[in-house]
């Protein structure tokens, strides 16, 4: 019954988000995330970050860096909020800064290694070195666990790169 109504608690909170209602929902999903469990209560908490983002990012990545701490949700879900927390902050850490956050990440079979090489491709392309970014893109297209989607993404940054453009 508990996890039925936090169900359709978290419901109302994602209705809220789609309605505009941003700050109502991240209230919401702090409060499920507070009685959730580890259930919807870590799925509040990363929805909650993710509506936070929208008007205080600081808050968000601090948010994520939290889950990304939290050892009593497994490692494939830190994993996720270590790579949201690095997203956000992507624009405005250095290159050096941005591979120390993903880091851990990055090790051969690790889910979130081909998302984290995008990130550290693009700002290594952002820097000027096309080719070090052209081998990252190259190995996410290589590595049998990047998904398709990313791999779309990935092969346009390679035409950029083999043109000798920037990123923005």
């Amino acid at each position: 019954e508990k996890a039925q109504a936090l169900g359709g608690r978290y419901q109302a909170a994602l209705e809220l988000s789609r309605t505009g209602k941003g700050e109502e929902a991240a209230k919401e999903f702090a409060a499920i995330a507070s009685e959730g469990g580890a259930g919807y209560g870590v799925l509040a908490r990363f929805r909650g970050a993710a509506e936070v983002q929208v008007k205080d990012k600081a808050a968000a990545v601090a948010q994520f860096d939290a889950l990304a701490n939290d050892a009593s949700i497994g490692s494939l879900l830190q994993g996720l909020a270590r790579l949201r927390a690095a997203t956000l902050l992507a624009d405005t850490l250095s290159l050096d800064e941005l591979k120390k956050r993903v880091e851990p990440l990055l090790p051969q079979g690790s889910p979130w290694a081909p998302n984290a090489r995008e990130l550290i491709g693009l700002a290594t392309m952002k820097a000027g070195d096309l080719e070090g970014a052209g081998k990252l893109f190259d190995q996410v297209m290589t590595d049998p666990a990047s998904p398709p989607g990313l791999k779309q993404r990935v092969e346009v940054y390679l035409a950029l790169v083999k043109a000798g453009s920037k990123a923005p």
